[in-house]
């Protein structure tokens, strides 16, 4: 039913007139008549009677008044709360991080100051990053954290490249730092945290080979598997992943050797969220974690 039939009704039950109504409705008379006219036809009732004082409501018009009010009533108060609740979201920034990238350090306190600048609530959930694309396709994130070339494949997110890092290779340190270490051990287990196509592993590979003097035959590749693996000390496993998130050499034993491969950090968000701290969030990580990289 349209509002602008009802707010006719309403409007002319108030002043009396068709002529008045007009006038608070900043409309012509002529409207004002009209749309009381299909509102009677689309309810099958007449609402007014004319008499020489003005307009006066019959009993289906009194009855429809009250009804329509009530509808006005409760409409304007749905709409109220839906907007204190976009308010209230507003202060809240949802974000969700990989497994495969560090929530501590540079990134953490990257995060822990923009929330000390701006007045809002920041939850940090991490997450696999298949559940993390799900999250963001049905906004119950705002931003999610992935490590690396990754790049969303829905339509519905959009990325932004946080910071540019070197890649590091992860593994025991009796084995990086071994002169020849393909001499001592036959097979080498390559672990990649990427989620990217199968060229561009490859790539990667033929990279990490030229700069660690590992023969291609004596490597076993496995991508896109979470770097939590590496917890299990095992020789010879090793993983590949971004420099500044490389929080695996925390671990006894785990050492890194720098690959100089770029690699990124990228954020994603749903496209057409309306969340600008959000969008201020990735701006100010963008710029404190590129700053300090140089």
């Amino acid at each position: 039913m349209n509002t602008v039939l009802i707010d006719s009704f309403i409007e002319s039950a108030d002043s009396g007139s068709f002529t008045k109504a007009a006038t608070n409705l900043y409309t012509s008379q002529q409207s004002i008549s009209r749309n009381v006219a299909l509102l009677e036809e689309e309810l099958h009732v007449q609402l007014f009677r004319r008499e020489r004082d003005g307009l006066v409501l019959t009993q289906a018009g009194m009855y429809f008044l009250s009804v329509f009010r009530s509808c006005r009533h409760v409409a304007g108060v749905t709409i109220e709360n839906i907007r204190e609740m976009q308010q209230q979201r507003e202060k809240e920034i949802r974000m969700g991080i990989s497994f495969d990238v560090n929530p501590y350090g540079e990134l953490m306190d990257a995060i822990l100051a923009f929330r000390d600048q701006e007045p809002i609530q920041i939850s940090v959930r991490v997450y696999s990053n298949s559940k993390l694309l799900d999250l963001l396709e049905n906004r119950k994130i705002d931003i999610a954290l992935f490590p690396g070339l990754a790049r969303p494949t829905s339509n519905r997110i959009e990325a932004y490249p946080i910071c540019e890092e070197d890649i590091c290779l992860f593994g025991p340190k009796t084995f990086l730092e071994s002169d020849n270490p393909q001499e001592e051990v036959p097979e080498v287990t390559l672990v990649s945290p990427w989620n990217r196509s199968a060229a561009e592993d490859n790539v990667r590979v033929r990279q990490l080979l030229t700069r660690t003097n590992l023969q291609h035959s004596s490597v076993r590749f496995l991508p896109n598997v979470s770097t939590q693996i590496l917890a299990i000390q095992r020789e010879p496993l090793l993983a590949v992943m971004d420099a500044r998130f490389g929080f695996l050499t925390e671990l006894d034993g785990i050492g890194s050797c720098s690959l100089d491969i770029p690699s990124e950090l990228m954020a994603y968000t749903p496209i057409g969220a309306e969340h600008a701290q959000a969008q201020k969030l990735i701006e100010y990580m963008h710029i404190r974690l590129a700053g300090s990289a140089e």
